[in-house]
C-alpha cells in the first residue's frame, strides 16, 4: 500500500505584481470610496478626483470590475502616497514623478533628495506642513532666518505675503536660498531682476495651463496645475542651464 504522500504548505496566493512596490498585494480589493477614504488620513485633501487624475497620467493602474468600476490593491495605494508624497513634501513634477516610477519598476533604486528639512528657532529638526501658506513666523523658523532677514527680503520684492499678511509654502526654499548667498556677499537688494524674470516665467506657465482650466470639474483643475507644474520645471532647468553657460563662457574671458 502505497504510502500517502506528504502534506505540502499551502501556496501563497496573495498577487504579486510587475510593478513597483513587489513585496505589497496586487490584489485589487478596494473601490475608489475605500481607497480615498484609506488615504484621508495622511492627505485630508484628497478626493476621488484625484486618483482618477493620477490614473489618467499613467501613474497608477487600478483592476476594473465587469461593469467598468475600479478597483484598488495595496500595491497601488502605496503608488498613490508615494505619488502625492513627492506632490506635497518635494513640488516634484508628474513628468519627474513618472521617470522615477519607471526607475522603481525596474527594479533601479533612485537617489530620492530628502525632503527640506531646517532647523527651528527650539533647536529641533522641523518638516513644513502641508498648508499651502504660511505665516511670518513660521516662515522664520523653517527657513532658519531670522524676522529681520525675511523683513530685509520682502523689501526686496523677492517674496511678499497676501492680503492676510501669509506666503506661499514654497517662500521657505526661496528664503533659505537668500540666507546662502548672503554668506557669499550677495545680497537680497541685488536680485530684484529676479523677481521680474519669475513674473515674465509666470505668465509664460499661464498661457500654456490656463486653456486646460475649463469649467468647474475638479479633473480639469488638477490637469492644469499639474501642466504648470511641468513648464515651470523646466523653465527652472533651463534659466540654472543658462546661468551656468553664461559663468562658464564669463570664466573662459
Amino acid at each position: 500500500m502505497n504510502a500517502a504522500p506528504e502534506s505540502q504548505p499551502a501556496a501563497d496566493l496573495t498577487p504579486q505584481g510587475d510593478s513597483w512596490p513587489f513585496d505589497v498585494s496586487h490584489r485589487p480589493v478596494m473601490s475608489i470610496g475605500e481607497a480615498v477614504a484609506a488615504l484621508k488620513p495622511e492627505f485630508p485633501a484628497v478626493k476621488p478626483s484625484k486618483l482618477r487624475f493620477i490614473e489618467d497620467e499613467g501613474l497608477v493602474s487600478p483592476e476594473r470590475t465587469s461593469s467598468g468600476y475600479r478597483k484598488y490593491s495595496a500595491a497601488d495605494l502605496q503608488r498613490i502616497r508615494y505619488v502625492l508624497i513627492q506632490q506635497r513634501d518635494h513640488f516634484r513634477p508628474l513628468n519627474v514623478i513618472r521617470d522615477q516610477l519607471h526607475e522603481m519598476d525596474q527594479g533601479r533604486e533612485i537617489d530620492d533628495e530628502p525632503t527640506a528639512r531646517v532647523v527651528s528657532v527650539a533647536g529641533r529638526l522641523v518638516r513644513r506642513t502641508g498648508s499651502e501658506r504660511i505665516g511670518k513666523r513660521e516662515l522664520a523658523d523653517l527657513s532658519g532666518a531670522s524676522i529681520a532677514e525675511i523683513e530685509e527680503i520682502i523689501a526686496s520684492a523677492l517674496i511678499r505675503p497676501d492680503r492676510k499678511g501669509r506666503f506661499h509654502v514654497r517662500c521657505i526654499e526661496v528664503v533659505s536660498a537668500l540666507i546662502q548667498l548672503s554668506q557669499f556677499g550677495i545680497e537680497a537688494r541685488h536680485l530684484s531682476h529676479l523677481r521680474q524674470s519669475s513674473t515674465r516665467n509666470s505668465d509664460l506657465v499661464t498661457q500654456v495651463a490656463a486653456p486646460l482650466r475649463v469649467g468647474t470639474h475638479a479633473a480639469a483643475k488638477e490637469r492644469s496645475d499639474a501642466k504648470a507644474a511641468d513648464v515651470a520645471s523646466v523653465l527652472s532647468r533651463l534659466t540654472s542651464d543658462l546661468t551656468l553657460v553664461a559663468v562658464g563662457d564669463s570664466l573662459q574671458q
